[in-house]
């Protein structure tokens, strides 16, 4: 007992950390695409110059295409894109990054900012639209105990049986439905709370 208790604490520890230092890497990442660019702007300007001198470029691989990467998002990087398609090469980014699996709303905000066109302005539904797309799309996404998901190509001893998927998609949808109406209980009770002050 006292050893998984400490287990449960390491752990909760380390999820902690974990959590503290995103925004420090993400930081950083952007700061290395800013140096990566300059670093290519230098190298196209040599090659330039070797060519008004009659050599060869120095730097080959200059112009050439590259995969877009987290920390270069565009204002078009997922426009035009499906749901499911934008958020696993958002995911694939992260995987890049060493960044791994996310929660459904860094998703939303990540397609947000690449120019995803969502059918709805509400933002909650929006969330909620990403995390149902994943859950259902169980052959390409995979949920993680603490709900962030993750692609299912990562882990592939965690893959689970089609009648598993759904046990889980309707457990987790009857979580949130029992969440939702605690919290609209909630609030009739204190609305009523407010009525039988007033009355008094």
């Amino acid at each position: 007992m006292v050893s998984n208790g400490k287990d449960a604490q390491e752990q909760s520890i380390g999820e902690m950390m974990r959590e503290e230092f995103r925004p420090a890497i993400e930081a950083l990442q952007k700061d290395l695409a800013d140096q990566e660019r300059k670093v290519i702007e230098t190298k196209t300007m040599i090659n330039k110059l070797c060519e008004l001198t009659g050599d060869a470029p120095m730097y080959a691989d200059v112009g050439q295409a590259s995969e877009p990467t987290i920390a270069n998002i565009m204002s078009d990087t997922f426009y035009g894109k499906s749901l499911s398609a934008a958020a696993r090469e958002y995911l694939e980014m992260r995987r890049l990054a060493n960044l791994g699996p996310t929660n459904p709303r860094e998703v939303f905000e990540a397609l947000q900012q690449g120019g995803f066109a969502f059918d709805t302005k509400d933002e909650t539904n929006a969330i909620s639209g990403v995390r149902q797309t994943m859950r259902k799309n169980s052959a390409v996404f995979h949920r993680l105990p603490n709900g962030e998901y993750g692609l299912l190509a990562w882990y592939p001893k965690a893959k689970k049986s089609k009648s598993s998927d759904d046990d889980t998609s309707t457990s987790e949808q009857k979580s949130e439905d029992e969440s939702e109406t605690n919290s609209e209980n909630q609030t009739n009770n204190a609305e009523n709370d407010e009525q039988s002050s007033s009355a008094s």
